[in-house]
């Protein structure tokens, strides 16, 4: 299963706005991490080395991987 249908899922069945607000905020988080390890130039760092954003082709790419296998925590 790929990521995107993971998140389709489980958008899908949020009725409350701020959550479904939460849960997009908190995938681009995991987006993130993803291209920090794997895709480290769609990271955007802030001039100290720290995190800052993640750029649209990262979320892309992080949307378009497969699950881990080691990936149970829900």
């Amino acid at each position: 299963m790929r990521q995107l249908e993971k998140f389709k899922e489980r958008l899908a069945a949020l009725d409350d706005p701020m959550e479904a607000a939460l849960y997009i905020d908190k995938m681009r988080e995991a987006a993130g991490y993803f291209c920090k390890e794997r895709y480290l130039d769609e990271v955007i760092l802030e001039s100290d080395g720290q995190f800052q954003d993640i750029s649209t082709y990262g979320v892309k790419r992080y949307l378009e991987s497969e699950i881990d296998k080691w990936e149970g925590v829900e």
